[in-house]
């Protein structure tokens, strides 16, 4: 959260938890989200419900989401130049069905029409039972990328998701720069969980 300064925008925390914000820099709002029992215990894990206050959120008001396990590197407000801005998740070369992440999301305010049929779609998918990785993520993103093309546009390739790890001390004892074209860093550890506890509380 502390790297995200680096944005210059305001930095929000929305939370189902009080507690949650006796952990949190003085730099970050907390502000209270209700996310409902069945959600709560949906099969998808939290990590994928998420996914659905991410679009509520940004079609409310807008701006930059950043997963939690992300690194900012520089500010990224440049890449916003349509309603929304998503990263590519693989090189443009390669084939993938799913070309794009969710991890950092940047949208104008506010009530894009591609936001609003994300919201509802993975509502629509959660009250289903779909518990599948990425069903209200990278893959229903790639289907608004699909239905609404002129509502987005598409980070260059590494921009936005530059580096491949599941553990944050990996990235910063890789002597490698990531390059000046690298925003943000995503360490894709979020969808593993002991990786993901223990990353929290490296210094």
């Amino acid at each position: 959260m502390e790297t995200a300064q680096v944005h210059g925008a305001q930095i929000i925390c929305w939370a189902d938890e009080i507690s949650v914000a006796r952990d949190l820099p003085d730099l970050v709002e907390t502000r209270p989200l209700y996310v409902a029992p069945d959600l709560r215990a949906h099969p998808i894990q939290p990590a994928n419900v998420k996914d659905l206050f991410m679009w509520r959120i940004l079609n409310n008001h807008g701006g930059m989401y950043l997963d939690m396990d992300t690194i900012s590197l520089r500010p990224a407000w440049d890449l916003l130049t349509a309603g929304i801005s998503v990263s590519r998740e693989y090189h443009p070369d390669s084939s993938h069905p799913h070309p794009y992440n969710s991890a950092v999301v940047m949208a104008q305010c506010c009530h894009n029409p591609a936001l609003l049929w994300l919201a509802r779609q993975a509502k629509l998918l959660l009250d289903a039972g779909v518990h599948e990785w990425g069903a209200i993520g990278p893959h229903l993103l790639t289907q608004a990328v699909a239905e609404f093309p002129d509502e987005f546009s598409i980070a260059p390739y590494r921009a936005l998701n530059g580096w491949s790890y599941h553990d944050i001390q990996d990235y910063y004892d890789d002597p490698r720069d990531p390059g000046e074209d690298v925003r943000v860093i995503h360490l894709y550890s979020s969808s593993y969980r002991t990786q993901f506890e223990n990353d929290r509380w490296r210094s």
